[in-house]
């Protein structure tokens, strides 16, 4: 890139000046978004299913070996933020009848959040899921954000003081968190 004088320079000045407004934009199309203060790098992208899904992890993790995992799904057939938290938690408890989940609603019907803490029979490493569901402006349908941790309860000093430590700190950072809308329309 070359820099100038007159009209180059303030159109280098207006596109800077744009970028910066446009920061949280910009860091998803750069392919990373930040949550509960760590830095997610985009590991999966498939914008062609019927969930279009973007999937993000923390350097150095991959998608294959990833222990904390940030993604944003589309849902456009669906249109109840609780319905869609509730068939979530119907769904783990089939694949589990052993886990437990809470879920919580907004009263204007606009949001639901679901988390669960889940297991594969055979398996030693647990998963936590936070799940947040939103009508988006400018988007059919819903954007689900979601929060997996996954962990060995054996890598715990005190696995249910630490869990249950965690569990309200990644549902308190999902509540907080603006992770963008990448399937605007």
């Amino acid at each position: 890139m070359s820099s100038g004088t007159g009209s180059g320079a303030r159109l280098a000045a207006v596109a800077l000046l744009a970028s910066l407004a446009l920061l949280p934009v910009i860091a998803l199309a750069q392919g990373a978004v930040t949550f509960d203060g760590e830095r997610y790098d985009k590991a999966f992208e498939n914008r062609k299913g019927r969930v279009p899904v973007i999937e993000y992890v923390r350097p150095p993790e991959r998608i294959e070996n990833w222990t904390r995992l940030v993604a944003i799904r589309h849902f456009p057939q669906l249109s109840d933020p609780k319905a869609a938290a509730t068939d979530l938690a119907r769904t783990v408890r089939q694949h589990n009848p052993q886990a437990r989940f809470d879920l919580i609603a907004k009263d204007d019907g606009t949001e639901a959040m679901v988390d669960f803490i889940t297991w594969a029979p055979g398996d030693e490493r647990m998963e936590f899921n936070v799940h947040r569901y939103r009508k988006v402006p400018g988007t059919s349908g819903l954007v689900a954000y979601q929060f997996a941790w996954r962990f060995r309860s054996a890598e715990l000093a005190d696995p249910t003081a630490q869990v249950r430590e965690n569990r309200k700190r990644f549902r308190d950072a999902m509540v907080q968190a603006d992770l963008g809308n990448p399937f605007v329309r």
